[in-house]
């Protein structure tokens, strides 16, 4: 597999709603040339569920609720990771258009993920296909809106 690296820092590059130039030069092994323009993600604020690194409570025979507000653009991007017994990864993720303003993960997602905790982590992301030849290029700009421990049971 060729392709470019990803970069990814901890501090804000933008403001929300900037326009970002993704440039790449191409190299020797096929990868193209390629320009795309994105906005940066829209800045959200979680309403509910609470995310705390105390953990909360979830029910995993019931749909679980995403609320916030400030979505103007872009996707909302909630991941769920879990581990049993530290060797067996369970993941699981879910994504909504930012404008709505709420996301279900339904309960038949949440009772494939083992009884105990699971890290939750929340973003917004804009992100733009293109297609050159054979290759498939996706340009991504996601900005993290936060975190925590969901205890499932």
């Amino acid at each position: 597999v060729h392709g470019y690296v990803p970069f990814s820092v901890d501090t804000p590059l933008w403001k929300a709603g900037e326009k970002i130039l993704i440039e790449a030069a191409g190299d020797g092994s096929g990868a193209p040339a390629y320009t795309q323009a994105l906005l940066s993600p829209a800045k959200i604020s979680i309403t509910a569920p609470t995310l705390t690194q105390a953990g909360v409570q979830v029910d995993r025979g019931s749909d679980l609720q995403f609320s916030w507000t400030g979505g103007t653009h872009g996707n909302v991007f909630v991941s769920f990771t879990a581990w049993l017994s530290g060797v067996h990864y369970y993941g699981l993720t879910c994504d909504w258009t930012a404008t709505a303003g709420s996301g279900t993960v339904k309960a038949g997602l949440l009772g494939k993920l083992p009884v105990g905790p699971a890290l939750v982590g929340v973003a917004t992301t804009v992100r733009a296909t293109m297609n050159q030849g054979d290759w498939q290029i996706s340009g991504v700009t996601q900005s993290t809106v936060g975190g925590g421990i969901m205890r499932m049971r």
